[in-house]
């Protein structure tokens, strides 16, 4: 059976009918881009995912430019990369990799990156 982290997305109302159209085509866009892309993923998560410092993340982004590794979408204010590419990424070669992701750290930045 597969984990899922449910998050409590207090303020967005839990009808159809009392979301404006703009906010309910932004939600079906984010569905829509998150199930074809097995998931997005913080990008403040992705350091740790990745085992990088956020500059080191900054740099594989430019290094990577035109790439499909590090595309991003924006959804809700934040920024999003597509699990699927993520797990692409961490797959190459890259000796220089700090160790294994810490779970706690993951959840701690997406608390932290997430409205309360």
């Amino acid at each position: 059976m597969e984990n899922t982290l449910q998050l409590d997305l207090k303020g967005i109302p839990k009808q159809e009918s009392s979301l404006d159209d703009v906010s309910l085509a932004k939600i079906k866009e984010f569905y829509t881009v998150s199930k074809s892309e097995g998931g997005l993923i913080l990008q403040a998560v992705a350091p740790e995912l990745l085992q990088v410092s956020r500059s080191r993340l900054n740099q594989l982004m430019s290094e990577y430019n035109g790439t499909r590794y590090f595309l991003r979408w924006q959804f809700f204010g934040k920024h999003w990369f597509s699990r699927k590419e993520l797990e692409a990424f961490s797959k190459i070669d890259r000796s220089s990799g700090r160790g294994r992701p810490s779970l706690a750290k993951i959840v701690r930045q997406t608390r932290e990156e997430l409205p309360e």
